[in-house]
């Protein structure tokens, strides 16, 4: 039962963070202001046992200080969205 209540969490907190992009997103393109976010890469764990676990905060910190060194990556719109171009792009090819 644990497992589940976990999981349900886990996912609801996934899709309020997901929301609240979509809030910012929107407001940038109606304020026409950038938006930029970024991410901790998918290949770093992020699960621990405790809220402020040190050992984990320092991976952290030296994964972001790594990706830093590279140049930031950053995303100009939430995940999943499709520039009107691109759709449009697309709509055309069906139709022929």
């Amino acid at each position: 039962m644990r497992n589940i209540a976990l999981r349900t969490l886990d996912s609801t907190s996934k899709a309020a963070l997901v929301g609240d992009l979509y809030r910012i997103y929107a407001f940038s393109l109606a304020e026409k202001s950038g938006f930029h976010w970024i991410t901790i890469p998918s290949n770093v764990d992020t699960n621990g046992a405790e809220i402020f676990d040190p050992i984990k905060m320092e991976r952290l910190y030296q994964a972001g200080y790594a990706e830093a060194l590279q140049g930031p990556k950053w995303s100009l719109r939430p995940p999943g969205v499709i520039e009107m171009g691109e759709l449009l792009q697309d709509a055309a090819v069906t139709h022929q």
